[in-house]
């Protein structure tokens, strides 16, 4: 079994923490108390509390990276992929390992991100603007190759990001109240199924 280092149960704890109850209700003493360690200890690994949802915003900011569709990749896939195949990689559905953080982080950003300029701008760039962009190159790809009908790619781009994005905040709602979260992840599937079939049908409604 592999063993984690005491500044990772720190920082997996303030990710639960932050989640649960949002950044500012939280301190040190009662994350040094989860992890078993004195608030002293904490100070050894960060710098303060602002540190730690630092870390936390930034390991999400690089895991979303990996996750978001690049130009090459469409391109790539483009000549193996069915359309729905392809259209289905722009969902960007997370790997089970990373589930349980994402879900977690995204909550933080969600809940912070009026009060975090860094929170603010993974939503404003990376969620929404670079989703946009990556969804906007497949389906242009899509439509040069007469794979799909022909329509504004620009618009439909931006519909497809924000009804994503609509859906994942339900998704966050439903579980920082304590509803199970399968009800409102299975209605985000049915969301993004239906953005694909439009997409493949060329009927935006």
């Amino acid at each position: 079994m592999q063993r984690i280092d005491t500044k990772e149960k720190i920082f997996n704890a303030a990710v639960e923490f932050f989640s649960q109850r949002g950044y500012l209700a939280v301190s040190m003493r009662e994350i040094a108390a989860a992890v078993g360690v004195t608030e002293g200890a904490i100070y050894r690994h960060f710098e303060n509390k602002q540190a730690i949802l630092d870390e936390i915003l930034a390991l999400f900011k690089q895991k979303l990276e990996f996750y978001l569709l690049t130009k090459a990749q469409v391109d790539k896939f483009i000549e193996t992929d069915t359309t729905r195949e392809l259209l289905e990689r722009c969902i960007g559905r997370f790997t089970e390992e990373d589930t349980p953080f994402m879900t977690r982080a995204y909550r933080i950003m969600y809940m912070e991100h009026l009060t975090n300029k860094t929170a603010m701008d993974l939503i404003i760039f990376q969620l929404h603007d670079a989703t946009a962009e990556s969804i906007r190159y497949a389906l242009d790809k899509l439509m040069e190759c007469g794979r799909i009908p022909s329509f504004d790619t620009k618009f439909y781009s931006l519909l497809w990001t924000q009804s994503m994005f609509s859906g994942a905040v339900k998704w966050i709602s439903h579980s920082i109240r304590g509803c199970p979260e399968g009800i409102s992840s299975e209605e985000y599937i049915a969301t993004c199924k239906r953005l694909v079939d439009m997409a493949m049908s060329g009927k935006i409604t």
